[in-house]
């Protein structure tokens, strides 16, 4: 019940980015049709092993059947490639404990496999492999490209350390000393009601005041191919307790 109401409230977050949103042609399904995805299922000897052909380039994982995957590699021009590629045929990208989501343009999305409150985010070239962003969130809602630049509206989560709901002003105030939450980007916490409306309706049993938030808004990421990023709220700043 707890998880299922945290859904539905960034669910409703997420919703709310978009109709707030500026009218970029963001595309749906998000991310781009890949050529072929090949799985090679577990044996006794290695965990499954999931290959995703581009154009231009593959993508390989190990461990795509497990919560904690190993890290990706990237292979150019695969044409004749088979899967799993040889390691010599590729370049290793930092990725343990991600998942490929999908590629938009040349950008390769990697989210946490198993996330607890507030996942990872990591955003590499995909064709050099170089690592251009990396943040917290909570779901990826859209994403377009335009002349090389990408546009990505994803729900900005933060696993905070304190309590919104037990100590508003100084849980805050730790949050804005950390640069979790960049300072100006909001008048001020969310407010205290809205808080304890989330905590109450985390399910049984009662989730205690003093329970770690979740603190998360809508987002919008503008990032070029140089790692040049720019993050912008595009909603208001909610909490919830850590699931």
């Amino acid at each position: 019940m707890r998880n299922k109401s945290l859904l539905n409230r960034l669910v409703n977050v997420a919703l709310a980015a978009l109709l707030v949103a500026p009218a970029f042609a963001y595309a749906d399904p998000v991310f781009d049709t890949p050529a072929k995805v090949i799985t090679i299922p577990p044996n006794l000897d290695q965990d499954a092993i999931t290959c995703t052909f581009y154009a231009d380039a593959m993508i390989q994982v190990s461990g795509t059947n497990t919560p904690a995957p190993d890290g990706a590699m990237l292979s150019r021009n695969p044409a004749g490639f088979a899967c799993p590629a040889k390691p010599s045929q590729g370049v290793a990208l930092p990725t343990e404990g991600f998942d490929l989501s999908g590629r938009k343009g040349s950008f390769l999305i990697f989210e946490a496999s198993d996330p607890t409150g507030a996942s990872g985010l990591i955003i590499f070239d995909a064709l050099s492999g170089r690592k251009l962003f990396a943040d917290g969130e909570s779901s990826i809602t859209a994403a377009m490209v335009a002349q090389g630049v990408l546009r990505l509206r994803y729900v900005r989560a933060i696993n905070a350390s304190c309590s919104l709901l037990a100590d508003r002003g100084g849980c805050w105030s730790a949050l804005l000393a950390s640069g979790q939450i960049p300072r100006g980007l909001f008048p001020g916490p969310p407010a205290l009601e809205s808080c304890a409306k989330t905590y109450r309706a985390a399910g049984s049993p009662a989730v205690p005041d003093d329970d770690p938030s979740m603190v998360s808004y809508p987002a919008a990421l503008t990032l070029d191919s140089a790692g040049h990023a720019s993050v912008q709220a595009v909603g208001p700043v909610g909490c919830d307790p850590m699931p």
